[in-house]
């Protein structure tokens, strides 16, 4: 119960950073998608059912606190955390590849979303500029952030689990 309070406290702060001060980190024009990350980690770290339920509620925060319309963001979040919490039983939590590569690929997906819900339908076909400029350089950094960002949600992971089990054990003994 307190990982997934914590979770949701770290879900608002990151929707805080990048409405503030990520901005400044810029690179190329591009920030990093730290909302992705953070599905990712937690769908990884948490499993489907609270990885999707934590998805949904930072898409549905973005949804309420920046956006006019409610519930896409939430879905598309949603979506990549149930399916990054596919890999929770089946994959050894200190491999960086695995996250490194379902952000690149969720990264790339999301941007090309993007572009058909913001650009294609609004009648702006610069595909190619959309790629080169906006969605190519986001995932490299995206990627990057990654590296650094799930080392550390993993060790916060594994610390909140231990306080879990003592919280439960003194319960148990009480």
């Amino acid at each position: 119960m307190i990982e997934f309070l914590v979770c949701e406290v770290l879900a608002f702060l990151t929707l805080l950073s990048e409405a503030t001060w990520l901005h400044s980190l810029s690179f190329a024009g591009v920030i990093p998608n730290l909302s992705l990350i953070f599905c990712v980690t937690c769908g990884i770290l948490t499993g489907q059912d609270r990885g999707g339920i934590l998805g949904f509620s930072i898409g549905l925060m973005t949804d309420l606190l920046f956006r006019h319309v409610v519930g896409y963001y939430a879905a598309v979040y949603f979506l990549i955390a149930f399916a990054s919490g596919y890999f929770y039983k089946d994959y050894h939590k200190s491999n960086l590849v695995l996250p490194i590569y379902l952000v690149i690929l969720f990264d790339l997906s999301y941007g090309f979303l993007q572009y058909l819900i913001l650009r294609f339908f609004a009648r702006d076909l610069g595909l190619t500029y959309y790629i080169v400029h906006l969605i190519l350089p986001e995932t490299c950094y995206t990627a990057i952030v990654t590296s650094v960002f799930y080392p550390l949600g993993r060790a916060l992971s594994r610390f909140l689990r231990f306080l879990d089990q003592k919280i439960s054990t003194r319960k148990a003994l009480a």
